[in-house]
């Protein structure tokens, strides 16, 4: 569970199960009110509750700014980044899975699926605008990488 957590340049690459009647999301289960930026899971998740590329379950709104999600996604409620939500905002961000959010509503800008195995180039791009301030960018293949010159550590002590 996240309250107003702040989520920076994650990864998620490992599968996540839960057989009871939990929920799964791929950085958070429950969240309320949290932030997420240059995130993103290709881990494989299956849940008998909701299930979310970046959180399974939102109680008020959140913040997604250039994430992406892969994977395999298998529960009651599924969305490629929230499985079910309040609200959310979201802003250059991709999923592959059929919803964007299993149940919820949302408002965004410059958001889409992608079929393959990792967003297309042009997504790429548009979330590599929200992530060079940071020092930080997608590389060609949707993994993140230091921008040459970065002093920006990917998991700093204090907010930046």
């Amino acid at each position: 569970t996240s309250t107003g957590g702040t989520y920076r340049l994650c990864t998620n690459t490992g599968k996540l199960t839960n057989t009871g009647s939990g929920h799964v999301g791929g950085f958070v289960g429950a969240d309320n009110n949290s932030t997420f930026l240059g995130c993103y899971n290709i881990g494989d998740m299956t849940a008998d509750g909701c299930v979310g590329g970046i959180v399974a379950q939102s109680w008020s709104q959140a913040t997604i700014t250039a994430c992406w999600t892969g994977g395999t996604m298998t529960g009651s409620q599924v969305g490629g980044l929230y499985g079910e939500s309040g609200h959310m905002n979201l802003t250059a961000s991709y999923w592959y899975s059929k919803y964007i959010v299993g149940n919820g509503g949302y408002n965004s800008q410059n958001i889409g699926v992608y079929y393959g195995k990792k967003p297309e180039l042009a997504q790429i791009l548009i979330m590599n605008e929200h992530l060079i301030s940071w020092g930080w960018m997608y590389k060609n293949d949707a993994t993140l990488a230091p921008i040459e010159g970065n002093n920006i550590p990917s998991n700093p002590i204090k907010p930046w």
